[in-house]
Parts: structure tokens; C-alpha cells; sequence
């Protein structure tokens, strides 16, 4: 929905889509690197429950920053037309 007459907002929000787009599929390979390579070894005891534990909090505080580098990147100027 356009909430003025500037056609220029509908490239700012793709640009936002994509960026978003970008953000959650790093996020989705941090998540998967964890899943696929830490659980496993857990699983045959080749790491302590604390190696693990530091391991899982790590990879949560990476989701969480790369997700913060998008607020943080500007998202304000996408919707003015800059690049």
C-alpha cells in the first residue's frame, strides 16, 4: 500500500524486502551450520555439555547480531529514495 504519490517508495521497500531476505538467510545458515556439526558431535559424546551449552548461546548472540546489523545499516534511507 502506498501511503503517498511517490512510486519511488515501492524500489525502497524492495530494496527493504531484499535486505530482509538477505539478513534471515544468514541467520538460517548460522542456525543450520549449528544443527548440522555441534548437535551431532554432542550427540556421540565427542563434546562436554558445557562446550555445548557455550556453543548453542554463541550461535543464538550471532542471530541476534546479525539481526541488529539491519536496524542498524539505516534502514530510514531506503524509504527517502537514497541509496
Amino acid at each position: 500500500i502506498l501511503l503517498n504519490n511517490r512510486p519511488m517508495d515501492i524500489v525502497g521497500a524492495l530494496r527493504l524486502a531484499r535486505r530482509a531476505l538477505r539478513v534471515v538467510r544468514i541467520n538460517f545458515g548460522i542456525s543450520f551450520f549449528y544443527n548440522a556439526i555441534m548437535i551431532p558431535l554432542a550427540m556421540a559424546g565427542y563434546l562436554l555439555p558445557i562446550w555445548c551449552a557455550l556453543a548453542m548461546a554463541s550461535s543464538s548472540l550471532l542471530v541476534i547480531a546479525s539481526s541488529s546489523m539491519f536496524r542498524v545499516r539505516g534502514t530510514r534511507r531506503d524509504f527517502n529514495g537514497e541509496s
